[in-house]
């Protein structure tokens, strides 16, 4: 059974599933989901990925179509007319089998009576044609089916590549929406922390011991403060609504997330990363296959430059009327025909650009496996970076935070003004905002690295590289 089967089959549940999903999703505010289940609902609800399973199915059935090419053929035969004024008519069956070497072996039963003198005759004809030289072989005659294959298999291959794309996205916008959860839950507190810096400098102001600068001072503090909020609180439901989308849903609903915590990964060295690359990578896998389908293309080529031979076989029998016993005419020949044209000039240009898109593919291969070798070193260098970054960023909140814990105990007992305080409020505030990013980008990069070298999902062994080694 093809790795197809399974999707095809899938597509018929795809709109129950969509619409049982599309009603529990509307009727259940807010809707909550961990990330399995948004990855899960995205695979099956995506709109843009169900257009990549029609494709997948479209592929298959055009599989099918080149394989009934060599069925049986059946087909009627009805011919009714006029002779020297007289009503004729024949009718039989005449059936037909193509095979994999080439050869198309016919048989036809008639009744007829166009001959008056003898009167209705039943005829039999049996034929056999094989091609010796230029189409002999399964490598030229079952080409379409082999062709048909291969379009069947790059149309899996890109729908698992945009599916691990899908994931990816799903996961990138997932934890977006937990950070900028995060991001505006420190601005409220931000916000809170001006508002009452705003409070205490105006009474400060009052009794004489602060001046309106600082207050103006604070009172900008508190505007950018607001505003950040607000930006923020925007981009919070910009990620909502394209999470929404991912997954096929109404991107209106409300979504509850459930957190995730920082996602690590042991990394390989370098050289056992790029071999588990080329191990699973499926476009190296459709590299591999473009060459085969250049190196077989080539051959078929050169298999055009021989003659047209054809060997044929034919047995004839006409008997009596409706009978096949007493007969009183039979026919036998065997003999070879051929169709060549002695000026082979555009078979050989054939064959030279068959060969020239061999070594062209051998060449994107080498291009194929350098990209490849190239991404999953990035990936590893910046999953490194990430993690390194992120303990220093931890570090620099807790000294921001202790920072700014003192500056405003100092204001408070009136041995500094407020400058150091929002000098420290600006700080702590990037120091936060800094870890937060650091912390959805160690874990984005584990993920990257995984998508990077082909096992963020799995998929048919079929598609692998190792099934074109």
């Amino acid at each position: 059974m093809r790795p197809t089967n399974v999707l095809s089959r899938s597509i018929a549940a795809l709109a129950i599933s969509c619409l049982a999903a599309g009603q529990s999703v509307a009727a259940a505010q807010p809707y909550r989901l961990d990330l399995d289940r948004a990855i899960e609902l995205a695979v099956w609800q995506n709109r843009s990925l169900v257009l990549d399973i029609l494709d997948v199915k479209g592929a298959s059935l055009a599989v099918e179509r080149a394989e009934s090419s060599f069925d049986i053929e059946v087909r009627p035969v009805l011919e009714i007319g006029t002779l020297d004024d007289e009503t004729t008519s024949r009718y039989g069956l005449e059936t037909s089998k193509r095979f994999g070497t080439g050869a198309r072996l016919s048989a036809t039963v008639t009744s007829d009576d166009f001959d008056r003198s003898l009167g209705r005759r039943a005829r039999l004809a049996i034929e056999f044609n094989q091609p010796l030289f230029r189409r002999f072989g399964r490598l030229v005659n079952e080409e379409p089916v082999v062709r048909a294959t291969s379009a069947l298999r790059r149309s899996e291959r890109l729908y698992f590549a945009r599916r691990s794309d899908l994931v990816l996205d799903v996961i990138e916008s997932y934890e977006s929406i937990l950070r900028f959860e995060r991001q505006v839950a420190a601005d409220r507190e931000s916000l809170d922390r001006a508002e009452e810096l705003l409070r205490s400098t105006r009474a400060k102001e009052a009794l004489g011991r602060s001046t309106r600068i600082d207050s103006l001072r604070v009172e900008l503090q508190q505007g950018l403060a607001r505003s950040r909020l607000a930006a923020n609180t925007e981009r919070l439901e910009s990620e909502r609504q394209a999470l929404a989308e991912l997954l096929g849903l109404d991107p209106d609903i409300v979504l509850a997330l459930e957190p995730t915590g920082i996602f690590s990964i042991d990394l390989p060295t370098s050289h056992e990363a790029v071999e588990r690359a080329l191990d699973n990578r499926l476009d190296y896998a459709q590299a591999l296959q473009d060459r085969d389908d250049a190196v077989r293309g080539a051959r078929i080529a050169e298999n055009l430059l021989l003659p047209d031979v054809t060997l044929t076989g034919r047995y004839e029998r006409a008997d009596k009327p409706l009978t096949f016993f007493g007969g009183d005419r039979s026919r036998w020949f065997v003999g070879v025909r051929g169709e060549t044209d002695l000026n082979d000039r555009a078979a050989r240009i054939d064959l030279e650009q068959a060969r020239l898109e061999e070594v062209s593919a051998e060449q994107r291969i080498r291009v194929v496996q350098l990209g490849i070798s190239r991404e999953v070193r990035q990936s590893m260098l910046a999953y490194r970076r990430a993690r390194a970054d992120l303990a220093t960023f931890e570090s620099n909140l807790d000294h921001a935070s202790a920072r700014l814990e003192l500056a405003r105990r100092l204001f408070e007992s009136g041995r500094t003004d407020n400058f150091s305080v929002t000098d420290a409020e600006e700080a702590y505030l990037d120091a936060e905002s800094r870890l937060l990013a650091g912390e959805t980008d160690a874990t984005l990069a584990a993920w990257r690295f995984l998508h990077t070298i082909g096992v963020l999902i799995e998929y048919p062994a079929t598609l692998a590289p190792e099934a074109l080694q």
